[in-house]
């Protein structure tokens, strides 16, 4: 038996432990939709702390440049 074919059957059967007797691709896709989904607001809570550490950095770091640009002038 070739590997990926292997790997398919293993994944087949733990698939059909996981979530009982749906079909194949109902599974895969309740699979994908969670882990998608995890990703996404993962990246999500990502992105929303950066921007708020920008905006509490912002204020900090206006001061500097406003101070360098009048000194240019």
């Amino acid at each position: 038996m070739q590997a990926w074919t292997l790997r398919r059957v293993i994944h087949s059967r733990l698939f059909s432990q996981r979530y009982g007797q749906k079909r194949e691709f109902e599974a895969r896709r309740e699979f994908i939709c969670k882990h998608l989904f995890c990703v996404l607001s993962t990246s999500k809570a990502i992105v929303n702390f950066i921007l708020l550490l920008l905006s509490l950095l912002c204020p900090l770091i206006a001061p500097f440049v406003h101070h360098r640009r009048s000194l240019e002038q």
